[in-house]
């Protein structure tokens, strides 16, 4: 029998987080955090293959949060629709005369709403990465900055996520 309460319980999300390592070598590797193992790091790259990097050859672990791109797409989409529509009101009330007929303002208040919903949307895209959450991991090849760098990445990976989620009905 299905609860009604259920269905209002909290979903959880996997956060999705884009990684850049660099080794000792100075070579750098991108992708996203697949999962991280005591000796070993999965990245995922652009074709979603999975690349095994030793924790002990990594000099350094930049993680980005890739969930909140899409949220500042929406805001920056909101706030500057409403400025830009209400710029166009504001603009139609100091006409002379107020001579606009009303489906004119209409069309007007669309079409400014509209542009500035998507000017607003292209500066929450590029303005994502300005303030956004992410972690930087050093490691100096010790033991203890290897175990260091295992537990402070654990919780971030997709597998780790998993496993909680599951954890709980």
């Amino acid at each position: 029998m299905l609860s009604p309460i259920k269905d209002l319980a909290q979903h959880y999300e996997i956060g999705t987080y884009k990684v850049q390592v660099i080794m000792d070598s100075g070579e750098k590797l991108k992708g996203f955090l697949s999962g991280v193992s005591e000796s070993t790091l999965y990245v995922e790259d652009k074709r979603r293959d999975i690349i095994k990097v030793p924790l002990t050859d990594i000099r350094k672990v930049k993680l980005i949060d890739q969930n909140n791109v899409r949220s500042r797409i929406i805001t920056g989409a909101i706030l500057v629709g409403l400025a830009a529509g209400y710029a166009t009101y504001q603009g139609n009330n100091r006409s002379p005369g107020n001579s606009r007929s009303p489906a004119l303002l209409g069309v007007s208040l669309v079409l400014g709403g509209v542009g500035g919903a998507g000017f607003g949307a292209l500066i929450g895209k590029y303005t994502a990465g300005i303030g956004r959450p992410h972690f930087v991991f050093r490691a100096t090849g010790k033991p203890e900055s290897v175990a260091n760098l295992y537990h402070r990445l654990e919780p971030f990976s997709e597998t780790f996520q998993k496993d909680v989620i599951k954890r709980y009905p």
